[in-house]
């Protein structure tokens, strides 16, 4: 009998493979210090997206308020403060 890959060897060889290249690629962390929540009508948050800072948060918040206007929190990461912002019909100033 000739001595060749089977499915079952085959498989191995490739997960041994992908192992190997996953081991040899540094995970790199992207997150950002800030993210942007929109606060549902159920009381829950939804992400929306993150930002390099509280100014880019604010301003994202802004555009975003063109849109969907109601509540928004931005959150720090780093030190877990909260801002929130409430914008068009829902303002309440």
């Amino acid at each position: 009998m000739p001595c060749g890959k089977t499915g079952l060897g085959q498989s191995l060889l490739l997960r041994l493979a992908s192992e190997s290249a996953s081991a040899a690629m540094p995970t790199i962390s992207t997150r950002l210090p800030f993210s942007v929540f929109r606060l549902r009508t159920d009381g829950t948050l939804h992400f929306v997206e993150e930002a390099k800072s509280l100014d880019d948060a604010r301003a994202r918040v802004q555009e975003l308020a063109e849109l969907w206007p109601g509540e928004y929190i931005i959150s720090n990461r780093a030190t877990g403060e909260r801002v929130t912002i409430t914008t068009g019909r829902n303002r309440t100033n």
